[in-house]
């Protein structure tokens, strides 16, 4: 959908999700942030696009950066527990409230 241009902010939102679940799901002892730090900056770039105007799109490298972390995420999901999923999701919900920052900006 975001990579033929017509996704929207459902899709990404939904993508943030993702990714915020999936740094959280991350082996506890994982230092290096990079593949979630470039697969933020290319959501953050898709939204910047939107809200110039541009189509709601992803660049091959942008999908690249998304599609590394999607399938990490769905090799965690077959194997994490479910309450550390719970716990993931507790803290994705708060890094969309107000005065909530990224918790991969912070980990770089």
């Amino acid at each position: 959908m975001l990579r033929a241009g017509s996704g929207d902010l459902q899709a990404i939102a939904t993508l943030m999700h993702v990714l915020y679940l999936a740094f959280f799901l991350r082996d506890a002892g994982a230092e290096d942030s990079t593949s979630y730090q470039c697969a933020e900056a290319a959501l953050d770039a898709c939204v910047t696009r939107a809200e110039h105007g541009e189509l709601w799109s992803l660049s091959a490298n942008e999908h690249a950066a998304i599609a590394q972390i999607v399938v990490a995420h769905d090799m965690q999901l077959s194997s994490t527990p479910v309450y550390r999923y719970l716990d993931a999701w507790e803290r994705v919900q708060h890094v969309g409230v107000p005065g909530g920052c990224s918790p991969i900006s912070k980990a770089g």
